[in-house]
């Protein structure tokens, strides 16, 4: 019984980091998107390339895909798997 309690007291604390891991996330993800869409568009008219903006969405996700931010939410999300694995 003291290993179920444990268990669970272990999940709800990984729950709550978790959680609160990937609201940090999607703030940090939006406002870097946010910011690296206007550095692209920036360069993208100064050197004369004219990219479309679906192009220079996904120059600006690919960004974000490889942040910090989404390194540590993958990891928080890592680690839930890995409490509820116990």
């Amino acid at each position: 019984m003291d290993e179920l309690i444990a268990f669970y007291k272990n999940l709800n604390e990984v729950l709550k980091q978790t959680s609160k891991d990937i609201q940090d996330s999607a703030s940090a993800e939006r406002t870097m998107f946010d910011a690296t869409l206007q550095r692209e568009r920036q360069m993208s008219e100064a050197d004369g390339l004219n990219y479309s903006e679906e192009e220079l969405e996904e120059i600006a996700m690919k960004q974000v895909e490889n942040s910090a931010s989404r390194q540590r939410r993958d990891n928080a999300i890592e680690r839930l798997e890995a409490a509820l694995d116990g």
